[in-house]
């Protein structure tokens, strides 16, 4: 699975169908995966602000 994480991410993540993510070139998914890495990064610099 680790060869195919950037495709079932976001699916696992919620953030598209399975149909969805099938649509979209690799391009596109890694894109997805790069928001995916931008919000964790803000959620952990939120969660070290309080």
């Amino acid at each position: 699975m680790n060869e195919e994480w950037f495709f079932y991410r976001p699916i696992l993540e919620r953030g598209l169908s399975y149909a969805e993510a099938e649509q979209l070139s690799r391009y596109q998914l890694d894109k997805v995966n790069a928001a995916y890495d931008i919000k964790i990064e803000m959620e952990k610099k939120a969660i070290n602000k309080k």
